[in-house]
């Protein structure tokens, strides 16, 4: 993961960055997401990459797209078109049912050891995945 700047904001508070991660959601899902909602999500994977659940800045991607996948997957159901912060927490519920584990302490046997599964139940997930790399590495 790219380190920071001294006085720069962390990738999760970054607008430029936000922005392009919601212009692609948009783009590769037709659905919106709150800004808090994909705040939501980059919280949760940079503090899962900070306590080193995951190792890389491709982990993060991979998570963070699982999570935007199911988000929108729980506002669908609700007949919403715009992902919220309810919908990620629901969406960890649906990544991991039954458990009581918050997602920072367990992405790596949550999403990355099953991400054939989330591969192949959602058809786009390998482009957004590489667009939300691209985007993060950028930052």
């Amino acid at each position: 993961m790219a380190h920071r700047r001294p006085g720069e904001k962390p990738i999760s508070k970054n607008k430029r960055i936000k922005s392009k991660v919601k212009t692609e959601v948009n783009n590769e899902l037709g659905v919106n997401i709150f800004p808090s909602a994909l705040e939501e999500v980059l919280d949760f994977c940079l503090k899962a990459r900070q306590r080193r659940v995951i190792e890389n800045t491709r982990d993060v991607a991979v998570c963070s797209t699982t999570f935007i996948f199911e988000g929108a997957e729980q506002a669908a159901s609700e007949g919403k078109g715009t992902i919220t912060v309810n919908h990620i927490n629901k969406a960890w519920e649906a990544i991991n049912p039954g458990g009581t584990c918050p997602p920072y302490k367990c992405m790596q046997t949550s999403i990355l050891k099953r991400v054939s599964i989330f591969e192949d139940k959602y058809s786009k997930f390998d482009e957004l995945n590489e667009a939300l790399f691209e985007i993060i590495v950028e930052a």
